[in-house]
């Protein structure tokens, strides 16, 4: 099995590495602007990037091509999202698997739902990890979504139970032992949830490689949509809800967020 070795190679020299994330746009115009972007993003070396689209239910071809300009015209590698849902049919996600390997890509991010939903067709990331691997063997790195907060499917209201969390990183663990070569987190901002994750996981026998997923706070408007994900990110609207959109990124840059570690540990 394939695994990813610059991360194994990196930890062995205590380097950093890092991957962007692009939504593929489903307009000419925005495909322009988002390649731009990406000519300008990329010349900071990242390990890969990954592209998804914005709306998982279109055509797959949009982030196909995205993925395509990454690899063969920029040259990073680059990462495409595969998703298991009742409306991706596996004829779908083979034919977009076919797509990636004609083009060169070997890396797929694969998401989706823990559990079934009982509509026909559904399918939980875990099967479609077990039916890549079945089918295609080690032609791709497959890379899969952790939670260091719990899998939404396992949260009761706003919390999750203790159980709830385990089941998910009992799931997580079937996911790599089915051929899941790397682990890439959802956003998180409390690095003590990340840390305890990390633990967790080597606990319960993962050994694979796992990477932060980070987003940049670019807008007070993106700040105030995101308030409720972390302790840290309330601290730091609070701080900035003066300002708003006023100066805001120079303020962002030269801001350093204090805080007790008692209160990161509440």
């Amino acid at each position: 099995m394939k695994k990813m070795k610059r991360f194994k190679e990196a930890k062995e020299r205590s380097a950093i590495e890092f991957s962007f994330d692009f939504f593929a746009p489903n307009t000419e115009e925005g495909m322009i602007d988002l390649l731009k972007t990406m000519r300008r993003m990329l010349a900071q070396n990242p390990s890969f990037c990954a592209i998804a689209l914005a709306d998982a239910e279109n055509d797959a071809d949009i982030a196909l091509y995205a993925t395509h300009e990454v690899k063969n015209k920029i040259g990073v590698a680059a990462m495409m999202h595969v998703t298991a849902s009742a409306k991706a049919s596996v004829e779908k996600i083979e034919r977009a698997l076919d797509g990636l390997l004609e083009n060169g890509i070997d890396r797929i991010l694969v998401f989706g739902p823990e559990r079934e939903d009982g509509k026909e067709g559904s399918t939980t990331s875990l099967n479609l990890v077990r039916h890549i691997r079945a089918e295609y063997g080690d032609c791709f790195r497959i890379a899969v979504i952790g939670f260091p907060g719990g899998h939404p499917d396992v949260f009761e209201g706003n919390n999750v139970t203790r159980e709830g969390y385990m089941s998910s990183l009992v799931c997580l663990k079937e996911k790599v032992d089915a051929g899941a070569d790397l682990i890439i987190t959802t956003i998180f901002y409390d690095t003590e949830i990340f840390f305890k994750f990390l633990n967790d996981c080597q606990l319960i026998g993962i050994t694979c490689p796992i990477v932060p997923g980070v987003a940049p706070i670019y807008s007070y408007k993106s700040l105030n949509m995101i308030t409720n994900s972390s302790k840290i990110v309330l601290l730091i609207f609070k701080q900035l809800s003066p300002v708003g959109d006023l100066l805001f990124p120079s303020i962002v840059r030269s801001m350093k967020v204090k805080a007790p570690p008692s209160f990161l540990l509440s």
